[in-house]
């Protein structure tokens, strides 16, 4: 609010301009501000307008004078209780707010305008005066900081859909390393919600005896020193349960403070199938260690064993041979979804959000690949040692059947196929496993498909004969030679002439048939060459007593 010397509203100009005396002080220094400034009588008449407000309105200060300020600068609010005028000669002082005003010649300009009451020294309201600055550069600025937000966000969200949390540990208050911020996958990790993580230390979730390693790397990290890269800890969830994490972390900028950003993995799963492979290692030690003493003690009989000699170094020249073979399709194997993660993660970074969100299903379809495989391999490995379990529990078929069938619906659309399902129902029940079993017969489909024509018919029959379930699943292919049906369900066996572009190491028949066997049934094959292959299995309708295994 300004009070002016007396109640006239005029004003003279610096430059000599209309006016009878300099009452209205402000007017003396308008034209050296750098924001455009209107003064405005109760009657809506323009008494001056500043060189600043020239320049931002296109309109020269001569023309400005005795128009109506709804002439110049017009707005929704204009002649509405909301005028600026309007509200000040109603009782309020000074009032802001934001604003678009056209030049004449049609060009936006967004502006932030001041307005406030010029008073009598009475108290009486003369007018208002009007301070208008440009902040277009300010509207440049937040649009280009919400872009940066929104891609920051997005690598994050990124991060999240690939199993990694993002975390922001500040100091705060005296406290160190507390969690100002949290993606959406540390919750999952951790069992707490987002609400209970805000504002706890990072250092409470770690066991007791990592706590102290861990704040010193952290108060290097805020302090700006080198720290290695990667590092293995374990948390406490919420639960009380030990989940192993992969750390790796940054110094950056949060909100206008240092801040140490740390993404963690869950690594439970690859703990788990180290110790597995851990497992099977030992296992497989042990069982050279007891094939070579038994060749010890056969040496030592002398030479009328040579023979039976001869027959274990075969066997054992077979199996070395076979783990060679083993290794080196393993590495091609694994490498194929490994390249295609990697080459659709570089340019993660420069791609539109379309892009990316293709590529990371790429990443997510190579890595379900991967894992596959890798179960494939682990659950075989078991076969071959005696250590692959399975729980059998009463099972209903048809349930089972009607599952495994609804499954193949967008499998048919990816793979070209027709599906016949010839289904004689209703089934009995059976003792088995049906997590298995259902795995059992998808390891059948999947053999069909991938040497099935396309566009082509598969058909899956189920029937009750004899006491015993027969399920079959027949396909269009080539056909199997006789030589190859004698080994077809053999571990890492491909057959002669497959086209080497088909991916897969050879193991799903062959454990397909260790879990047939181990529900007590029997694999069969029926094949002609060029007539197609019919693959299948029986299992007892029901195995009275028998537990799960």
């Amino acid at each position: 609010m300004v009070i002016l010397a007396n109640d006239d509203l005029t004003t003279t100009a610096p430059d000599g301009n209309d006016g009878a005396s300099s009452a209205l002080d402000p007017s003396v220094v308008m034209d050296y501000l750098t924001q455009g400034v209107r003064l405005i009588s109760r009657d809506s008449s323009i008494v001056r307008i500043n060189r600043a407000f020239s320049e931002l309105s296109g309109v020269p200060p001569q023309e400005a004078k005795g128009r109506k300020c709804f002439q110049i600068f017009k707005s929704e609010f204009c002649h509405t209780p909301q005028c600026r005028l309007a509200r000040i000669l109603a009782g309020e002082d000074i009032i802001q707010t934001e604003i678009e005003r056209r030049k004449p010649d049609g060009t936006v300009i967004p502006c932030m305008v001041t307005a406030f009451a010029l008073k009598g020294q009475d108290g009486r309201v003369l007018g208002i005066m009007e301070s208008f600055r440009d902040i277009t550069r300010r509207r440049e600025l937040l649009t280009r900081v919400k872009e940066t937000e929104d891609r920051y966000r997005a690598l994050i969200e990124l991060d999240t859909e690939a199993g990694e949390a993002v975390l922001m540990l500040q100091d705060v208050d005296g406290k160190e390393a507390i969690q100002t911020y949290v993606s959406e996958q540390w919750p999952r990790i951790t069992g707490y919600s987002k609400e209970e993580l805000l504002g706890m230390s990072f250092l409470q979730l770690l066991k007791p005896e990592l706590r102290a390693e861990s704040l010193a790397r952290h108060r290097k990290k805020m302090s700006g020193e080198p720290v290695p890269g990667l590092f293995e800890i374990t948390i406490i969830n919420k639960k009380g349960e030990e989940i192993p994490v992969e750390l790796t972390g940054a110094s950056t900028h949060y909100q206008g403070r240092r801040a140490n950003v740390a993404y963690i993995r869950d690594i439970s799963y690859r703990k788990h199938v180290e110790s597995e492979l851990a497992r099977y290692q030992a296992s497989l030690e042990g069982l050279v260690n007891e094939r070579t003493s038994q060749l010890l003690k056969e040496v030592e009989k002398g030479q009328e064993m040579e023979t039976k000699l001869q027959a274990i170094c075969a066997s054992l020249e077979k199996q070395i041979n076979d783990r060679v073979y083993f290794t080196r399709a393993i590495v091609h194997e694994l490498k194929t979804p490994l390249t295609a993660i990697i080459a659709s993660s570089e340019p993660l970074t420069q791609g539109t959000s379309e892009y990316r969100s293709r590529l990371a299903r790429n990443i997510h379809r190579s890595a379900l690949t991967l894992n596959s495989r890798i179960d494939e391999l682990l659950d075989l490995a078991k076969g071959e040692i005696g250590m692959l379990n399975i729980h059998k529990s009463d099972t209903c078929l048809d349930e089972l059947m009607d599952d495994f069938v609804k499954q193949l619906t967008p499998q048919a659309k990816k793979s070209q196929q027709d599906f016949v399902i010839d289904i004689a129902s209703p089934l009995p029940r059976v003792m088995a496993d049906s997590g298995r079993l259902q795995q059992a017969l998808s390891n059948l489909v999947n053999n069909a498909i991938k040497f099935n024509p396309r566009p082509g018919t598969i058909t899956i029959k189920v029937r009750q004969q004899k006491g015993q379930i027969r399920f079959e699943v027949r396909d269009e292919g080539p056909g199997i030679p006789r030589e190859d049906q004698e080994v077809i369900f053999q571990a890492y066996h491909r057959l002669s002439g497959e086209n080497e572009n088909l991916s897969g190491l050879g193991l799903g028949l062959a454990l397909t048939k260790m879990l047939v066997e181990l529900h007590g049934g029997r694999m069969f094959l029926r094949s002609e060459p060029g007539k197609g292959s019919t693959f299948g299995f029986s299992l007892p309708v029901r195995q009275t007593g028998d537990e799960a295994r």
